[in-house]
């Protein structure tokens, strides 16, 4: 079940970084520094249980994966 808060933390943030969790996009993306973002996790996929990855794709194309960093129940 999605929408819940999360913080990430990482380094070279930016105004307008998208963050995915499980290939759907994460909504309420709060730029609070280039170390970190508040975010709301979107509902599971068809119901998927277990650990997802999140993407973090920064507004100059960069971009990086956590992988299994978020566990739906």
């Amino acid at each position: 079940e999605g929408g819940r808060e999360f913080v990430l933390r990482g380094t070279g943030l930016m105004i307008g970084t998208q963050v995915f969790v499980d290939g759907n996009e994460a909504t309420k993306v709060s730029f609070i520094d280039v170390f970190h973002l508040i975010f709301v996790a979107p509902a599971a996929n068809d119901g998927t249980v277990g650990f997802v990855d999140i993407r973090v794709v920064n507004p100059d194309g960069q971009e990086s994966v956590l992988p299994d960093a978020i566990r739906y129940f």
